[in-house]
């Protein structure tokens, strides 16, 4: 990905819905949040799964692709 390229995913869920990522690349991620652990290695066609209790909204960032960017609303 062209570092002038920014990503933004926006989500809206649910309190207590879970997110799940899934790494199909060929070299580990790890993702960033403000929310659950700070970051979390996520390898070659690994999964990491995250629940959302409470309401707030998250951001989370590909350590790779720093302009990756999701945002999760938790109502």
């Amino acid at each position: 990905m062209p570092e002038s390229v920014v990503v933004a995913m926006f989500f809206t869920i649910k309190a207590g819905a879970v997110v799940t990522w899934t790494n199909t690349d060929d070299k580990p991620r790890i993702v960033w949040s403000d929310c659950g652990p700070s970051q979390s290695t996520v390898n070659t066609n690994e999964s990491l799964t995250l629940r959302f209790d409470k309401p707030g909204t998250y951001h989370c960032t590909c350590s790779i692709h720093p302009r990756m960017i999701v945002t999760i609303v938790v109502e």
